[in-house]
């Protein structure tokens, strides 16, 4: 048979007062477990069970977080193999927040001695706060927006509010970036980006409003490109650099800008000094421009066949003018064209001056200021009471009429003609239908109040 060792036993509350030799064995009759002796502490060590059933946590050192590092590690039993296992820190809160913490329900108790649901306030330090139903606050502002003060205090108050649609500021003031807001809405970038307020609607292009990167101004911008920019000199519509108070740039297309009225008239007015000039169009397409004389009535209508009319606003032909026309090169109108409905159409010049008329860029006919009509020449200073003159100095010239003509030729000759063939005549008398006094017939024949007739072929007569 093997030999058998026994070692001395006792009750724990005798081993309590028995100091041991050192590296002395015992047992603990109560606890069923080993004792380690070191010879000088009364009751030794007791060696722990292995599912820990004689270990109280009275035997045990506390643990805080102050004191435990993070790599400090526990040891845990696991009943299901019956063993010790270690864990770290972090492994341990995991387990406690997903396994222990995420299923407590607290129906009572109290929190750092404050009773669960009692009236009286009571601090506490909390990470997440999870609840199945509304959490309601006794203290604060309703409908207060709440938030973190400069003491990293939960605070509410009434100078900005939200009741779940509408966020209401009493100053009228909403500010970003800036300690101080001047405006009712205010974002400050202070690292000198793009600024700006983004609209955006699911499926719909964006839209943002804003400041670009180091630059002035405030810019549009439509599905990622600028449309249009406001700078201190003015606004620019397809361009970032006004030159103007409006400055348009279309690109490439060549309609710059178009505006659009629902009336029968549209007018677009231009004032200046407090004066207003409009220009515009009516239903049919015609262009019209109205000043303030006689009420703003159309002054120029141009209609969609391409006549203008200055003073009417039916125009019967490319221009059409109501009133009198003046030319000159300067402000006043010296040469004139009107019309009167009792004497019809008047050609005047207002100068002392000839009225010139020509053709193929040289001057053919001329009326002076003395109201001499001179054709083919310039002067009539050389020729005392002249009313018509025909023909260039030093020349010839010819009066023509359907049945004859009045010839002077270089020689000075004056020659009559009358009728286009031999038989024509020449009659004087004392007026267009007046009695006859004397004529000439078409052989030579002189006939003073008689008609002429010759006496014979070969000579000619005079008849009285």
């Amino acid at each position: 048979m093997t030999t058998a060792v026994q070692h001395r036993r006792g009750t724990t509350a005798e081993h309590s007062t028995f100091t041991g030799l050192e590296g002395e064995l015992t047992i603990d009759t109560t606890k069923d477990t080993a004792v380690i002796h070191d010879g000088t502490l009364a009751g030794g060590y007791p060696l722990a069970k292995e599912n820990l059933a004689n270990v109280t946590t009275s035997g045990l050192s506390s643990i805080d977080g102050a004191s435990t590092a993070s790599d400090d590690k526990f040891f845990i039993y696991d009943q299901s193999a019956t063993a010790l296992k270690t864990i770290t820190r972090a492994e341990l809160n995991n387990a406690m927040e997903q396994d222990a913490l995420a299923n407590v329900a607290i129906t009572g108790g109290t929190i750092n001695g404050t009773a669960i649901g009692g009236t009286t306030a009571a601090a506490g330090a909390f990470t997440t706060l999870t609840t199945s139903s509304t959490v309601t606050l006794n203290g604060g502002t309703a409908n207060g927006v709440a938030y973190l003060n400069g003491s990293k205090v939960l605070t509410t108050g009434s100078a900005l509010t939200f009741d779940g649609t509408r966020l209401t500021s009493t100053t009228g003031k909403f500010g970003s970036g800036a300690a101080s807001n001047s405006a009712s809405l205010m974002v400050n970038n202070v690292t000198n980006t793009a600024t700006g307020i983004q609209l955006f609607q699911d499926g719909i292009e964006s839209w943002i409003m804003g400041m670009p990167a180091n630059s002035a101004g405030l810019a549009w911008s439509a599905s990622g490109s600028e449309q249009m920019r406001l700078t201190s000199t003015g606004l620019g519509i397809g361009t970032s650099s006004p030159s103007n108070k409006l400055t348009v740039n279309s690109g490439a297309s060549t309609t710059i800008a178009q505006f659009t009225s629902t009336g029968s008239n549209a007018f677009l007015g231009i004032t200046n000094s407090g004066a207003s000039a409009f220009i515009g169009a009516d239903n049919t397409g015609a262009f019209l421009v109205q000043t303030p004389g006689s009420g703003y009535s159309t002054k120029l209508y141009l209609d969609s066949s391409g006549n203008l009319g200055i003073g009417t606003s039916s125009p019967a032909t490319k221009l059409h003018v109501i009133g009198t026309i003046g030319v000159s090169t300067d402000n006043a109108a010296r040469g004139q064209l009107s019309w009167d409905g009792t004497n019809g159409l008047y050609l005047n010049n207002t100068d002392n001056t000839p009225l010139r008329f020509g053709t193929s860029n040289t001057e053919r006919m001329r009326l002076d200021s003395s109201g001499n009509l001179l054709v083919g020449r310039t002067s009539a200073s050389a020729i005392f009471g002249t009313t018509m003159i025909v023909g260039p100095s030093g020349g010839s010239g010819t009066v023509s009429v359907p049945a004859g003509y009045l010839y002077s030729n270089t020689t000075n000759d004056l020659k009559y003609a009358a009728g286009t063939s031999a038989s024509g005549a020449h009659i004087f008398s004392s007026a267009f239908s007046g009695s006859e006094y004397a004529r000439i017939d078409s052989s030579g024949n002189l006939g003073l109040g008689v008609t002429p007739s010759a006496w014979w072929s070969s000579s000619k007569a005079i008849q009285v």
